[in-house]
């Protein structure tokens, strides 16, 4: 999340590209914030397979039950 001023955003940019080790810390510290959102951002499964369960869903004439399978079945947000 960027401040709204530019100078405050020259800053940040300015801590990511520092020397040192205060520059090393915050490139890794940036590097693991976009890893943990990389399983959000680029899962097809979650953009394409909406799928509903619950009591309100009449599935009982359906021949074969919705059964994820290959890497779907492993990691349905991820994989489609």
């Amino acid at each position: 999340m960027l401040p709204k001023e530019v100078a405050a955003r020259q800053a940040v940019l300015k801590g990511l590209s520092g020397d040192g080790t205060a520059g090393q810390q915050r490139r890794h510290a940036f590097r693991e914030a976009i890893k943990r959102t990389a399983h959000e951002f680029h899962s097809l499964g979650i953009e394409m397979n909406q799928r509903y369960t619950g009591p309100g869903i009449y599935v009982a004439d359906e021949p074969h039950p919705d059964v994820a399978t290959g890497r779907a079945a492993k990691d349905d947000v991820l994989y489609y």
